[in-house]
């Protein structure tokens, strides 16, 4: 309501973005978790860094450099576990990809802090999977080996669909190519109808992939319907990444600006609106949003409103 503190508006945007992230949305998951960062008092820190720790998955997830940045930017100087953990976390992601050595430095010295504090929910802190896919790019197989299996022991434990899929996603990036079709097979399988379609889709992908010769016919079918959650998702197109995975691609930066009515009409439209419903709140003849819309799709280079959101947040 209107006399809410900034403290409870905080909290609403916070579990709003928590809510989106678990669907596997991460472009709308952003609007609210940057918003509860920028809100968010210094003194407001404390309790899990909740803030931070929004903004920090949703940068993770959308693999956003830029955003990872900013949340480094703008953390506090505060001796707290949790703002300890973001950093750790952010850092070994920007480091990844010119210097793995590094990241996997940052990810074993965050878990080492987390560990002992007994802070092992991977749906907050996934640090072992990345770290072993780290480890395996760096030829570390037996350290790679026993960071999945301890990712995968510890996701059994949180129990969620998305969690435990995404441990076995990694532990099939490391095995051979037998081990690795019944592992993407039981994550497909754990995954269908689970709430998380990004997460869902990546298996797809991945198990897809690995069928290709063997059962082309399959492959297809799991590869196109990879496609239809990532554009449901709003992520857009999967891409195979280095680390043996499927993720989405970088997603495209507009060319032009938006005018102000473009701009309405696109936020709108991401939010899920119908053209009637948009014309309706705005005022206007449901040809100027059909317009409007037409010209925003040409400007940031997209195909439809499946990607608009995803867009709308990298920009």
């Amino acid at each position: 309501g209107p006399r809410a503190t900034t403290a409870t508006r905080v909290l609403v945007d916070v579990h709003q973005a928590l809510a989106l992230l678990s669907r596997g949305r991460f472009a709308e998951a952003g609007e609210p978790a940057e918003r509860a960062f920028r809100a968010a008092e210094p003194g407001g820190y404390d309790v899990l860094a909740l803030p931070a720790t929004t903004l920090a998955l949703v940068a993770d997830s959308a693999r956003s450099r830029d955003l990872a940045r900013q949340v480094l930017d703008g953390l506090p100087d505060a001796d707290d576990l949790a703002v300890f953990a973001v950093r750790r976390g952010l850092q070994g992601m920007l480091a990844a990809r010119e210097d793995p050595d590094a990241a996997l430095a940052q990810f074993l010295d965050r878990g080492r802090s987390l560990d002992r504090a007994g802070w092992h929910n991977p749906a907050i802190y996934a640090w072992r999977g990345s770290a072993a896919l780290l480890a395996r790019r760096l030829g570390r197989t037996g350290q790679a080996r026993q960071l999945a299996e301890e990712h995968h022991r510890h996701s059994l434990a949180w129990g969620a669909p998305a969690i435990v899929g995404r441990s076995l996603r990694v532990q099939a990036a490391l095995a051979g190519r037998r081990r690795a079709v019944e592992l993407l097979r039981e994550a497909v399988e754990l995954l269908d109808g689970a709430p998380d379609e990004l997460e869902a889709a990546k298996a797809c992908a991945d198990l897809g992939t690995c069928l290709r010769e063997a059962e082309p016919d399959a492959a297809r079918r799991l590869l196109a319907r990879a496609r239809e959650l990532a554009e449901s998702c709003g992520a857009g197109r999967l891409v195979a990444r280095e680390d043996g995975t499927f993720g989405h691609a970088e997603l495209s930066r507009p060319t032009a600006e938006l005018t102000a009515g473009e701009a309405t009409v696109a936020r709108l439209a991401a939010g899920g609106r119908t053209n009637t419903e948009i014309a309706g709140e705005l005022s206007i003849s449901r040809r100027a949003v059909e317009k409007h819309l037409t010209s925003l799709y040409r400007k940031l280079k997209i195909d439809g409103r499946a990607q608009l959101a995803s867009v709308l947040n990298a920009h």
